[in-house]
């Protein structure tokens, strides 16, 4: 639930540890709260990334320190032992907008969960032109994307040998892990993931109830937690995109 708060409270999201799964945890709490700013603007959320400690001073301590840095502008603060850094919108090198265009492997799969939506079957299109042998769509419903008809009939003119179409629900993590082994099988390795699946439930925060703020979840947030873990140890790509409506 919501609760309305005064601008001098702070909404301090905490992380104290370096492992890997605090840290998918924290990117999903930050992203909720970048949504809680936008649509409950008299809200003062602040989130504040402090390093890991290993002195006798407590984490609360430590941040207690930096508050004079809440209470500027500021909305997603890191605190390093080096300096307090925070987020800014710079435009990347020269170097980096020359990258030539990706070149993808002929030697294995690529999976796309979400494959027969919009998103996906654009991602699957760019795959196969610049290079992808074998793209396999995963698919909950078995049904193509009301508007996206015309992009299944160019992904098809591929071919059987070249795009496969799967039933797999991503957010059940024994079904993807029997769907990694049957794309292993048939394609020999797993070269990236493209996670596309999602389910449209439009709701503010304010009025999201907990059984419909997990339905939107499981497929988005869940899928990529199973997809990310039994393919981990194999994948050059790993591409999770986000949905995006107005």
């Amino acid at each position: 639930d919501l609760h309305r708060v005064d601008r001098r409270q702070r909404q301090m999201c905490i992380r104290d540890r370096w492992d890997t799964e605090q840290q998918q945890v924290q990117s999903a709490v930050w992203g909720l709260a970048r949504t809680l700013r936008t649509e409950q603007r008299q809200l003062r959320c602040v989130c504040v990334d402090l390093p890991m400690i290993d002195t006798p001073v407590t984490t609360e301590a430590f941040g207690c320190v930096h508050l004079n840095m809440i209470d500027s502008d500021e909305e997603e603060i890191v605190i390093r032992d080096d300096g307090t850094y925070v987020r800014r919108l710079v435009e990347c090198s020269a170097e980096l907008q020359a990258l030539p265009q990706a070149k993808f492997a002929s030697d294995g799969a690529y999976i796309i969960s979400g494959g027969l939506g919009g998103l996906g079957l654009v991602a699957a299109r760019h795959l196969l032109l610049n290079g992808a042998e074998s793209v396999v769509l995963l698919t909950r419903s078995g049904v193509v994307a009301y508007d996206s008809s015309d992009m299944w009939d160019e992904v098809c003119q591929y071919g059987a040998s070249k795009v496969t179409v799967m039933r797999c629900d991503v957010g059940d993590s024994v079904a993807v892990s029997r769907m990694i082994a049957e794309v292993r099988s048939l394609c020999g390795r797993v070269c990236g993931v493209f996670h596309a699946a999602g389910i449209i439930a439009n709701h503010d925060l304010a009025s999201l109830s907990s059984p419909s703020f997990v339905d939107v979840c499981d497929p988005k947030v869940t899928g990529a937690w199973n997809m990310h873990h039994s393919t981990m140890d194999s994948v050059s790509y790993t591409h999770l995109r986000a949905h995006e409506t107005g």
